[in-house]
């Protein structure tokens, strides 16, 4: 495929005018119009994700004003409908903060008679989209398995050398201790 080639695919796809350079017979010029292309597809505007973030900010104060089940449910669809249009979110940044906003909801009203299983179905609809593998309420007690294990394989080694007729019992103790967190939040949620 020819440097023109390239540069004509890269601009179709995004949506740009780049007139390629005439092309150039050495490696030096591929580089730079490949870089060409790409930073001009990187520089087209994208105001699909401006109205994205003004929605989810609109939708994300509709939820956190919503007393009743069926406004809390509507609020969860509507956010919903917009992470189905735009095809999911722009980046971690705003699932974290979608996902935050939606776990104080949830928190705050569990337990009570508005928080049921039509707000709860909402919820983990609306979270099956945008964060399917609960990546973002996973994160804090992965980085506390991760920061515990160091001094609890450290004990570990001291109990196995110590005290080795208990070290089933520290052992336990230990995988306790560190996924213990862990496991909880993945079943209770």
């Amino acid at each position: 495929m020819s440097l023109m080639q390239l540069l004509m695919i890269s601009s179709f796809i995004c949506g740009t005018s780049i007139r390629p350079p005439p092309p150039l017979p050495s490696r030096r010029a591929f580089v730079i119009g490949g870089l060409a292309g790409f930073a001009g597809c990187s520089a087209a505007p994208r105001p699909a994700f401006a109205t994205l973030s003004l929605e989810l900010r609109d939708a994300e104060a509709a939820l956190d004003a919503a007393r009743d089940t069926d406004s809390i449910t509507a609020s969860l669809e509507k956010l919903r409908d917009i992470v189905d249009e735009y095809d999911g979110l722009q980046g971690p940044a705003l699932t974290e903060e979608l996902v935050n906003v939606m776990r104080t909801k949830r928190l705050s009203l569990q337990g009570t008679t508005v928080w049921n299983g039509i707000p709860e179905e909402a919820y983990n609809s609306l979270m099956r989209k945008v964060d399917p593998w609960r990546v973002t309420e996973l994160a804090p007690k992965f980085q506390y398995s991760i920061y515990a294990s160091a001094p609890a394989y450290l004990a570990l080694i001291a109990v196995q050398q110590l005290a080795p007729k208990i070290f089933p019992v520290a052992y336990a103790g230990a995988a306790a201790l560190v996924l213990g967190p862990l496991v909880a939040q993945i079943i209770i949620g």
